[in-house]
C-alpha cells in the first residue's frame, strides 16, 4: 500500500520530507527521527543503516561533526516516493564542501521507511572519516 492508498496525499507525503528537511538543518535530532519508521533502511554508495537506533547514532555524529544544511532544489512525488535533487554544504576541518545530491524518499503512513541517496562523486566528505548522509 502506498503513502497515497493510506490517505496521504502527495502533499503530505513531500511535507514528511520537508519537515525532515527543516529538522536536519535545525541541527535537530529529535525532529530529524520522528519523521522515521522503527524499520527504516538508510542507504548511500557506501553505507545501509538499518533501524531507528542506528539511523540516530548516524545521524548524531554527522551533525556534531560536520554542520551539514540541505537546500532542496527540486522534488517529484510519484506514489510513496519523493525524488529530491539536493544540493549539500557541510565543513570538514573547518573547510567548507557542496555537493550535489539525489535522494529518493519512501513514505508510508506518514513516515520514512526507505532513503536511497546518490552523492556526485565519493560518497565520502574529504579527510572526514566517514560518509554523510541527509
Amino acid at each position: 500500500m502506498d503513502g497515497a492508498a493510506a490517505g496521504v496525499t502527495d502533499s503530505g507525503i513531500l511535507a514528511v520530507v520537508e519537515d525532515h528537511m527543516r529538522a536536519f538543518n535545525a541541527g535537530d535530532i529529535d525532529g530529524v527521527m520522528a519523521g522515521f519508521a522503527d524499520d527504516a533502511v538508510f542507504a548511500t554508495g557506501e553505507h545501509l543503516v538499518v533501524g531507528h537506533r542506528g539511523i540516530s547514532a548516524m545521524f548524531r555524529d554527522a551533525l556534531k561533526n560536520l554542520s551539514p544544511s540541505l537546500e532542496l532544489r527540486a522534488a517529484v512525488v510519484q506514489g510513496d516516493v519523493v525524488a529530491c535533487e539536493l544540493s549539500e554544504q557541510l565543513t570538514v576541518q573547518g573547510s567548507a564542501f557542496e555537493f550535489a545530491l539525489a535522494a529518493f524518499y519512501t513514505v508510508r503512513r506518514g513516515q520514512i521507511v526507505r532513503v536511497k541517496v546518490y552523492r556526485e562523486g565519493s560518497a565520502e566528505p574529504p579527510a572526514a572519516g566517514g560518509g554523510f548522509p541527509p
